[in-house]
Parts: C-alpha cells; structure tokens; sequence
C-alpha cells in the first residue's frame, strides 16, 4: 500500500483540518499564485470550515469547485490527500487532515481553475492505520498506509461549476483487501462504477451546496420550484377549480378536509407544508397548520405529500365554528419551503359542501 505525504507537506488548519498546497505548472505560473495568495488569505480569515478559494482565475478560463464529502469516515482516516490535474498537469494539491478534536473536516473544497473543456483527473487517497489483521497482537502501531482511492474526471465548464466527491465507508478494505477498480473506474457505494461525470451534469456552484445536494425532488440542475394542490388521505388526486370538498368529522371534534400537493425542484427531506386558507366573500380565515412531511417521489419527476388534514375549526368552538365554512368558497394556500430556503407557493378556490362527511358514514352528525 502507498504511503502517507510527508508529515513536512502537512499544515494543520485549527478547527478546519484543510491545508492547501498549490504549486505552478509550466502553463499558469501566474494562475497558480493567484490561487497561493488567495489560499492563504483565506487560511489566515479561517472564516468557515469549507476552505475558501479564488473567486476568479485566469482571463479567459473558468472554475471548477470539487467538493469533498465524507462524514463517516470523519474518525476513520487519519487524511485524505487529493491531487487535481488540469490538461494532464497537476494543477492543485490539497490534504485533510485531522483537526484539534481528532476529527477530519467535512465538507471541504479544492477550486480549480483552466480553459473551458480542458480535461480534469482528481485523485484522493484516504491513509489510515492498516486493517489490525495484518498485524500481530505484539506489533507496535504500523504507519499510516492508503486505504481508500477515489477518482473523479470531467472537464473545465464554462462558468463556475461543482462536482461532488462522496467518500464513503464502504470502499475500505473488506478483511485485508483493499477494493481495486479497473482502469477508468472508481470505488463509490462499495462497488465500481465509471469514474467520468458529464458536463452537463456540474451544478452552477452555490455556498450552501454541502446542504443541496441532489435528491429524487430536486435533481442536479434544478429548474424553479413547482407546485399543485390536489386532494386526497391516502394518495394524490388532482383538484378541480371550483371542487367541492366535504368536511369531514375528525375523531376528536374538529372538522377538516384533506389536501394533498404535488410538487418538484423542492428538497425531498425536510421540506416545511404550510396551509392557509380565507373565505373570499367574508374573510373568514381558517386557523394555519404546517407540516415538516419527507416527500414520496412521484412520474415525470415529481414529487407529492397527501393525507394532510386541514382543520378549518382549529382554535375554535367545535361544536359551531364549522358551521361558517358550510357551503362557501374557500380559497386554500399551500407554501413549501425547503431546507434550502426555496419557495413554492399556490391557491386554489374550493367549494366547502353545505353537509359534513359523518365517519360512520350515515347522516348522523349532520342532525342537530
């Protein structure tokens, strides 16, 4: 197994665990001391645990962030070195390594910077304390030896993008054998998969991309947020304009009716349902309610949240309140906010029936 850097390339950043180290290639000199400067600006800022990096390159290229992730390894590693190359030069070295705590730090970033095109190879090297099978009980404790390889290529986009790197637990050593990919490869989720990523599949790169990463709800490349409110307890059906919708007795006294939502470029987990409602002829407003609900993946790339019960009495006399909402419109509001901070938000006009849906299914509560 290769070794670990020298420990004299190594300079720990207090409560980041990111180093960086850039050297010039024959190509951009000049480019590469940009980078340097900034790189200690930055380190000398520690303003945040994702390493800061250039926020221009050189006339006329453009800029790739690798965004490196990989909280379970966090006690696992001892480092993770990468090595960027940008034309076949290596453009950028970087190492994590464990900070104060003894935690490595993550997420992290390595900015990268060349013409448009230009081919881009990332490697990382996670060195750690070898598998305690390949040692006797009374061996003193081995050297740091590589124990996860994670390849990335792509090429330089036009415009400021994003590849993500997952280091993932699963490709450590099974006993003592490390995981071997063949040729144009890479170890991710336990198994080897192609080690290429399309440019077209870079993400615009955003500061908060440790807490966006793509999901069914919301892909890489996002459009904006859409959203349609339908109806339904135990699905997603669509709404009419002008509907009519039953009350319905709940179990506990109140009366409500059931709104369901369908919706995509929206976080899938986390996503906070907020449900509003007023008559339009008196103002009458129904009580709001929220729901914090992970969203069940629906066709054509969509996803929906149903059975969500809407009580239009809430806060008030439940043997009366509803009786204001019998027969009269009622314009509903669903707003969806992400984790991210993204909004989508629609009204739809309903009809709220003159007669309540008794749960035992006759006309009982109906009767005065």
């Amino acid at each position: 197994m290769d070794s670990p850097p020298p420990p004299d390339q190594a300079v720990r950043q207090p409560s980041r665990g990111w180093r960086s180290l850039s050297r010039g290639v024959s190509a951009g000199r000049a480019a590469s001391a940009f980078a340097f400067r900034a790189a200690l600006v930055c380190l000398l800022a520690a303003l945040s645990p994702v390493a800061c990096s250039p926020s221009s390159g050189p006339s006329g290229g453009s800029s790739l962030v690798v965004g490196v992730t990989g909280e379970d390894l966090r006690t696992l590693l001892e480092s993770v070195k990468v090595t960027a190359k940008v034309n076949g030069e290596v453009a950028k070295e970087a190492t994590v390594v464990r900070d104060g705590d003894g935690v490595l730090r993550f997420p992290a970033e390595v900015t990268l910077e060349g013409a448009p095109g230009a081919p881009v190879e990332v490697t990382l090297v996670g060195y750690g304390a070898p598998p305690v099978a390949t040692r006797g009980p009374s061996d003193p404790p081995a050297a740091s030896v590589a124990l996860l390889n994670r390849l990335v290529t792509t090429t330089m986009p036009k415009e400021k993008s994003l590849v993500r790197v997952q280091l993932d637990s699963r490709c450590l050593p099974i006993g003592t054998d490390p995981i071997q990919c063949p040729g144009g490869t890479t170890c991710q989720g336990g198994r080897c998969v192609d080690a290429a990523v399309s440019a077209s599949s870079l993400e615009p790169y955003a500061p908060d991309w440790p807490t966006n990463a793509p999901d069914p709800c919301r892909p890489a490349n996002a459009g904006p947020p859409e959203i349609a409110i339908g109806k339904g307890q135990t699905d997603y059906s669509s709404l009419a304009p002008n509907e009519t919708l039953k009350m319905e007795l709940g179990p506990q006294g109140g009366h409500h009716i059931w709104i369901a939502v369908r919706l995509r470029n929206l976080k899938q987990a986390g996503s906070r349902t907020a449900l509003s409602a007023v008559q339009p002829t008196t103002g009458l407003k129904a009580t709001p309610t929220a729901f914090v609900f992970t969203l069940d993946t629906d066709e054509g790339g969509y996803c929906k949240l149903y059975g969500l019960r809407f009580q239009l009495d809430a806060g008030g006399d439940l043997g009366t309140a509803y009786k204001a909402f019998l027969g009269k419109p009622l314009d509903v509001t669903v707003e969806v906010t992400d984790v991210a901070g993204r909004t989508a938000t629609a009204t739809q006009r309903v009809n709220i029936a003159d007669k309540l849906l008794c749960p035992d299914g006759t006309e009982k509560c109906n009767t005065p």
